[in-house]
């Protein structure tokens, strides 16, 4: 195999393959460069730090770097360290609170509708005997994207995130193993442009999801009525004896199709359609997309959850794009 050639960063030096360009830039070594390169500058601020963005803003990623240390201090009792630990990361937030929801705001200004999810970076650490020394490891706790749009309430979407990654952090695995907070690193905030629904035709299911044969994927490759099908698949798990092989389109007939009202709704279907189409047919529906976590693996993540879930009438479908 030929050589991949490597470039060397020109702000922290280290070289790395042009196809790992994006996991570099969110690497500690490269975020402690720019934090210290934008801290000398003298511009390093609360309202962060463009670390990528795309064309026309389609997707950045800002960084959120303290220019002073948020640091835990030494306690030997594990329940004032975990209280030291809410209240350092409490402490963060209120810190760049006002710079969050500005870029959040500037987003919204340019896309009706955003996608948002980000990942707090902590330094933990581990007594030693008798706390004379410490063992330190590097943690990221992350959260679910969600779609925010003009009038969102930011400053309840900050304080439930902002919970979210207190739960995160005290049910991590290595707080069995007397792991406790040293030090936030920072926070990074992604925020992309986000694309509304309009459930088409057949895609094939990511491997992860597929392996675990628990979606229907009905292969509809010559029209645009998913929403349609993934509504009867539903039903059709319901007949008894089972009928198989659900993803082929020879299982939905016209005649099947007469079991719910479909008028007025548009293929593909836009998320708007979908209230109408409950109220018609007395069910609930929920939607749910899914991201890369960045590890090669799927997140699922809710596009549009019922106001009030029907029992035996529910659905939950899941769009791929």
């Amino acid at each position: 195999m030929a050589a991949v050639d490597r470039v060397v960063c020109s702000i922290c030096s280290v070289p790395y393959s042009p196809s790992y360009w994006y996991q570099h830039l969110f690497s500690n070594t490269h975020k402690i460069a720019v934090r210290t390169r934008d801290l000398e500058r003298g511009k390093l601020s609360q309202d962060g730090i463009i670390l990528h963005a795309t064309s026309e803003n389609i997707a950045y990623d800002v960084l959120f770097a303290p220019a002073t240390d948020f640091m835990v201090k030494d306690s030997s009792s594990s329940s004032s360290s975990s209280t030291d630990a809410r209240l350092t990361i409490e402490a963060f937030f209120a810190h760049f609170k006002a710079g969050i929801k500005k870029r959040i705001q500037e987003a919204l200004i340019l896309h009706n509708a955003v996608k948002v999810n980000g990942s707090l970076s902590l330094i933990l650490r581990k007594p030693q005997v008798d706390f004379a020394e410490y063992l330190f490891a590097n943690k990221s706790l992350r959260t679910k994207s969600e779609m925010i749009l003009h009038g969102s309430e930011l400053d309840e979407w900050l304080e439930e995130l902002v919970r979210t990654l207190l739960i995160k952090y005290e049910t991590m695995p290595e707080k069995g193993s007397n792991w406790s907070l040293h030090q936030i690193i920072d926070f990074e905030l992604h925020i992309s442009k986000f694309i509304p629904l309009r459930g088409s035709s057949y895609i094939p299911l990511p491997s992860d999801i597929g392996n675990k044969k628990a979606v229907i994927n009905v292969q509809n490759l010559n029209d645009n009525r998913c929403f349609a099908y993934s509504i009867l698949g539903k039903k059709l798990t319901e007949i008894k004896p089972p009928i198989k092989d659900l993803q082929r389109m020879s299982r939905y007939t016209e005649e099947r199709m007469k079991e719910y009202d479909f008028t007025d709704i548009h293929f593909p279907t836009p998320l708007k359609d979908i209230t109408m189409f409950e109220r018609r047919n007395n069910v609930s529906v929920n939607v749910y997309g899914i991201d890369e976590d960045g590890k090669g693996e799927n997140e699922v993540y809710p596009l549009r959850i019922s106001e009030k879930i029907i029992e035996n009438r529910h659905f939950d479908l899941l769009y791929l794009s």
